[in-house]
């Protein structure tokens, strides 16, 4: 055998060099898509989380003074639903500088379990990377760290006061390091392989056609190796040649696109694309190779879309590096699936969106409702006064209506917000349906004909009767007028268990049992984009005047606040399946005695305090308790109530509104004058409670509530029932 040249040693050291070189930089490459993936997954989150909620309880010194309030129990509920969406987060977590220390805010472990780290629990871990945080403002990626539960590679990202653009906490999520490591191995190993791949050709040029037959054999078993590293990487791998052909598609790509090997190897890689992007991809090949300008090699982390052999269209994540042998480039594409990360941001959008709903609804539900309680109290004194005057007492009739649409407006608004107030009990479904049916008669029209199927089994469940009536009176309506030429309505009961498979592809869903209600139509059908916003507040397909578009996303209110789930089976010219889930209760049904019809009742000696802040409703209750016979006392705010009892008032009942000025709500001045006077009783009136007295969609345990606008009947019956029964 001949002795190597020097020729021959300078141009394998270069070889060498270059794939050393190549490993090195594979792996960097590797290393930083990494940081950025969780530095970006840091910032998502981060974002994600209500800042001024963070700010509010960064400023609060003491953990005890925000534990359990509404703003902790947000924050936290928030790390807790990142937390389950995030398959390899192990912890999430906010801390906080607190006089040279680091203390944890809130953490979405559950309180109680061995990983919670309770607020105000000093950080005794290495706080170089909050530091960081703090002083430059961007996110920091700590390096793997090994604890007691395990190997971790934690990301870091600041949280500012929206007031004052000043970072004033630091979200932190650990991901399992094993899974983080794997994946910058993956590109190591790849570019290890495409190195030995080069040497492997260098050797074979060098050493000549004597030495051909024993290193083909080399090479083959290195291309084996190199097919295995592809194979058993994290991420999918697809290479491409200059003319946009697949050359080869490991296991992992298999399985985000669900195409086989062989049925896209030789193909242009345009089939793995939406339209738009297929059709200008070979141009911007051949643009690159022409000018070397590129808007997507070297960029790490570029969000695009992909299209599945089954047509679906998902969210991807692409880095593509170019190889080039003998002249001829090649490219190399690593992409990740994160149709899963970008569902938790839609998720986490979601929430803020019924949030923000929520308060907007609040405030309009409490000052209309207000409007509309004078004006129904005032209308009923001058109806009296014109009862002889047929045309006055049309008019009349036709404001109180009005009025009573109106508040069906605020009802429905309140629902799909889950604001209302609800009053649920153990209920059989199917009496419901059968009364809502018998009512719906003079509703639907003739030519529609409906049948029920009815479990005999039914589980029952925890719910407000009446909230399910007026539920089923809006599927109904809806499938009436989505079959203007006539057609079946379907309505059929069941039970069903729902796997953790199934909750966890569903947003705000439990596995566990329900009871089921089937809403079936064989009308017009949605479209698509119709049913995806089907939900949606004041959308609607009919015709202005036809409808508010407020009927199904009441429905999709109510069915969430109590704890079900919803869903929608459509399409164009197919009819339209609406399905209820409700959780079944393991309570017993209660028995309920129908009650006799009684006369309104009337004063009994009694003294009332009003203590409303609106004008127009005080003067208007403080009329007709006046006309029920009551001694009546009037107050405008708390502390104008609580001075009243100071100079010796002793009133037999409080009636008050929930939502007041001056820092004292209904609840606060109850509980004063229960403190002075404990033979006192308490009515609630509101047309908004702002979960003041009602907590996860109930009423708080003893409170009676009158909901504004209501007649005079009502409140006379209710102020009768908290003065005999004590309530």
């Amino acid at each position: 055998m001949s002795r190597v040249s020097k020729w021959e040693l300078a141009f394998g050291g270069m070889i060498l060099a270059i794939s050393a070189t190549l490993v090195l930089a594979m792996g960097h490459y590797g290393q930083r898509i990494e940081q950025r993936r969780l530095g970006d997954l840091a910032l998502t989150v981060a974002a994600a989380i209500d800042a001024a909620d963070v700010a509010a309880l960064a400023r609060t010194t003491r953990p005890a003074d925000y534990v359990g309030t509404e703003r902790f129990d947000a924050v936290r509920s928030a790390l807790g639903k990142v937390r389950r969406a995030i398959s390899d987060a192990r912890f999430v977590y906010i801390v906080a500088p607190h006089h040279g220390q680091w203390r944890f805010l809130a953490d979405g472990e559950a309180p109680g379990s061995r990983d919670y780290s309770p607020p105000g629990q000093v950080y005794d871990g290495n706080v170089q990377g909050f530091d960081a945080v703090l002083k430059s403002g961007l996110p920091y990626i700590e390096p793997p760290s090994a604890d007691q539960w395990g190997v971790w590679v934690s990301g870091e990202a600041p949280i500012r006061d929206p007031s004052t653009g000043k970072i004033v906490a630091v979200l932190g999520i650990d991901v399992d390091a094993r899974v983080w490591m794997g994946h910058v191995a993956a590109y190591r190993w790849t570019g290890s392989g495409i190195s030995l791949l080069f040497i492997a050709i260098a050797l074979i040029f060098a050493v000549g056609r004597r030495r051909q037959n024993r290193h083909v054999n080399a090479l083959e078993r290195l291309q084996d190796r190199t097919r295995q590293i592809m194979e058993a990487a994290a991420v999918g791998l697809v290479t491409i040649n200059d003319r946009g052909i697949i050359e080869s598609f490991n296991p992992e790509a298999e399985r985000i696109f669900g195409y086989a090997r062989d049925e896209v190897v030789g193909r242009n890689v345009g089939l793995l694309m939406p339209g738009p992007e297929r059709a200008a991809h070979d141009a911007h090949i051949a643009r690159y190779l022409r000018t070397g300008e590129s808007h997507v090699l070297g960029q790490p982390g570029r969000e695009m879309s992909g299209v599945r052999k089954n047509g679906d269209i998902f969210p991807l994540e692409l880095g593509v590096s170019r190889m080039s042998m003998e002249g001829r480039s090649s490219f190399i594409a690593s992409i990740q699936d994160i149709t899963a990360r970008k569902a938790a941001e839609e998720s986490m959008r979601q929430v803020q969106k019924m949030e923000t709903l929520g308060q907007l609804t609040g405030g309009v539900a409490h000052d209309f409702n207000n409007m509309l309680m004078a004006m129904q109290m005032n209308l009923e004194v001058v109806a009296e006064r014109v009862a002889g005057d047929p045309e006055a007492t049309a008019a009349m009739k036709a404001a109180q209506r009005a009025i009573a649409r109106g508040a069906e407006l605020t009802d429905r608004l309140l629902a799909f917000s889950r604001k209302q107030p609800l009053q649920p009990k153990v209920t059989n479904v199917n009496d419901v349906v059968r009364d809502t049916m018998r009512l719906l008669g003079r509703t639907l029209e003739r030519s529609v004909e409906v049948t029920t199927d009815l479990a005999e089994d039914l589980w029952p469940v925890e719910i407000d009767p009446g909230q399910l009536a007026n539920a089923m009176v809006n599927l109904a309506v809806n499938a009436r007028d989505a079959m203007p030429g006539g057609g079946l309505l379907s309505i059929k009961t069941g039970n069903v268990s729902l796997d953790q498979a199934y909750a966890e592809r569903q947003k705000e869903v439990q596995a566990g049992d329900y009871a089921t209600i089937a809403v079936t139509d064989t009308g017009e059908g949605m479209t698509a984009s119709v049913r995806e916003r089907a939900f949606d507040p004041f959308f609607t397909t009919k015709p202005v005047g036809k409808g508010s578009g407020l009927g199904l996303s009441m429905v999709y209110g109510f069915v969430k606040q109590s704890g079900g789930h919803v869903t929608i089976e459509s399409s164009e010219g197919a009819g339209t399946t609406v399905t209820l889930f409700f959780p079944r209760t393991a309570l017993p049904m209660a028995t309920v005695a129908r009650e006799p019809a009684v006369t309104v009742p009337r004063a009994r000696g009694e003294t009332i305090l009003l203590l409303e802040d609106d004008p127009d409703v005080r003067a208007s209750v403080h009329r007709s308790l006046l006309r029920f016979g009551y001694k009546v006392h009037v107050a405008s705010d708390g502390p104008e109530a609580l001075r009243l009892i100071e100079t010796g008032l002793e009133p037999d009942l409080l009636l008050a509104d929930v939502v007041l000025p001056m820092g004292l709500s209904g609840p606060d001045v109850s509980r004063a004058v229960k403190a002075r006077v404990p033979r006192c009783r308490t009515l609630f009136m509101s047309g908004y409670t702002d979960n003041t007295v009602i907590h996860h969609g109930r009423l708080d345990p003893g409170v009676i509530l009158l909901t504004k606008p209501f007649p005079r009947e009502p409140l006379a019956l209710k102020i009768r029932e908290a003065l005999d029964t004590g309530a």
